[in-house]
């Protein structure tokens, strides 16, 4: 089984050359931290509001999957 200490370390690799870049532009750990809070709560309203994924009608994406 898959866990979270398993991938850790490929996720870090990942999120590591995104995260130097945006620490030589000159964002600091905090504003990653704000930056990635707000990403999240914005998702989750998202989610919240569209939970059957109703905005493919605005991105063009069709659902192809049987109900």
């Amino acid at each position: 089984m898959i866990s979270a200490y398993k991938i850790k370390p490929w996720f870090q690799q990942l999120l590591k050359p995104l995260l130097t870049t945006l620490h030589k532009i000159g964002f600091t750990p905090n504003a990653i931290t704000w930056l990635a809070i707000l990403l999240s709560a914005v998702i989750g309203v998202l989610l919240w509001f569209y939970p059957n994924g109703a905005l493919n009608e605005y991105t063009n994406v069709k659902n192809t999957r049987k109900a």
